[in-house]
């Protein structure tokens, strides 16, 4: 009762001084995220000890549980930002950023992992799959904060939103390969991951979320006609939805993150884009409860050690993946996809393809399977690498696209440019 009560007051201590300082920290290069890590170090075995963390790492499938609490509530609230029509309108560029470009993160993060870690390929392309997918948890600082709504134009706050909601759940088959190859034979690995995770795993959450998302807005949209539901349960049946995806989704065995995604997508696409402003708006609220505890978590289970034992290798790789994973992906497929115009477009969302809690997910997933520390001491090093990168870098790098965006639409209109 001590440890709950203790837990309770930092957190919610945490919370509330993060609150205060919440319109500062938007326009500093110092997120909200980053100060949530920090404190989990300081608050850890590592610092101060105030936090017996030996559960999370006896029993992975706690962990596991809360990340996909907190997942389901960053897809609820990034699939409410997707305006009506905008899926429809974009679905052949959005489905190259899934279904192209993400295998080509996954082999460009393997090379890079497999050139400077001693793993072994499989291991590798393990690694590489946990730390591809951009996390919606933290991509929604950058979307959603004020140097993002000012300065980066709709089509690409949505482009990322809509490309960090897809790939968390379609990594998944991308997980399971190598983990089920290093666990089964060859011949097993290859039928299971064939048929158990792609026709039924992913199938069936593709055949579900439409079914669901449809029926739960239009129950929703009835509910309203009729009167009989409250303003005050509008975010609280939103939220519903994603927990009764997330729930269903495990009971049946099918994959739950992709299932939480579609749903609440199908929905969002349903109901009226105003219905969906003032849900997302209510969810994001929520989702920084989930977001800054579960930071503070990953800051209380870092593997000092293991970091160390990694070396100049760690630091070589973490260097690569940040600047080679995701940018030469998008700069090749640029005149392919239609919302990501420019080289600037591009840049910035190759840039901003942050680790975070799917990453989290993934590593407590396989830590049940594959019992090999090595795989939490390079995720967790890509982890808090991108919040510290990628928190620092946030307001400053989107403030500079703003200003070139600027600039180049006075050299379109022929003004001449402002002297800043």
């Amino acid at each position: 009762m001590e440890q709950f009560n203790l837990t309770l007051a930092c957190l919610g201590g945490l919370i509330f001084l993060l609150g205060l300082a919440s319109a500062r920290l938007e326009h500093m290069a110092f997120s909200a995220t980053l100060a949530s890590l920090i404190a989990g170090i300081v608050l850890g075995p590592a610092v101060l000890g105030v936090f017996d963390v030996s559960v999370l790492q006896r029993e992975p499938e706690v962990l596991e549980d809360l990340a996909r609490i907190t997942l389901a509530v960053a897809l609820a609230g990034v699939a409410m930002r997707i305006p009506r029509g905008y899926a429809v309108r974009y679905w052949r560029p959005m489905s190259l950023l899934v279904v192209l470009a993400m295998p080509l993160m996954w082999i460009i993060s393997t090379a890079l992992v497999f050139l400077f870690l001693d793993l072994g390929l499989l291991r590798s392309a393990l690694v590489a799959a946990i730390v591809t997918p951009t996390d919606p948890v933290a991509s929604a600082a950058v979307v959603t904060g004020a140097p993002g709504l000012k300065h980066i134009p709709e089509r690409l706050r949505h482009a990322i939103s809509l490309e960090s909601g897809a790939n968390d759940g379609l990594a998944y088959p991308f997980v399971l390969l190598p983990l089920l190859l290093l666990t089964r034979g060859e011949a097993d690995a290859w039928s299971e991951w064939l048929t158990k995770v792609w026709l039924y795993e992913i199938g069936l959450a593709v055949l579900l979320a439409p079914v669901m998302g449809y029926t739960a807005a239009k129950l929703i949209l009835w509910a309203q006609e009729k009167k009989t539901i409250l303003e005050s349960w509008r975010c609280v049946y939103v939220l519903s939805v994603a927990f009764f995806s997330a729930g269903a989704g495990g009971l049946i065995g099918c994959n739950e993150i992709l299932l939480v995604f579609l749903t609440c997508l199908v929905f969002s696409q349903v109901v009226s884009d105003k219905e969906s402003i003032d849900h997302g708006a209510m969810i994001e609220a929520v989702n920084r409860y989930f977001s800054i505890p579960i930071f503070a978590v990953i800051g209380m289970l870092i593997p000092w050690e293991g970091w160390r034992a990694l070396g100049w290798r760690g630091a070589g790789m973490i260097v690569a993946l940040l600047l080679l994973r995701r940018m030469p992906v998008l700069l090749l497929l640029r005149p392919m996809i239609g919302n990501v115009r420019s080289i600037p477009d591009a840049l910035l969302m190759g840039w901003f393809g942050p680790v975070a809690v799917a990453a989290l997910y993934y590593t407590a997933l396989v830590e049940q399977r594959l019992a090999d520390p090595r795989i939490w001491h390079v995720a967790s090093l890509v982890i808090c690498a991108s919040a510290l990168v990628h928190g620092i870098s946030a307001a400053p790098l989107t403030n500079l696209y703003g200003r070139h965006s600027e600039r180049a639409k006075r050299r379109e209109s022929g003004k001449p440019a402002s002297s800043e």
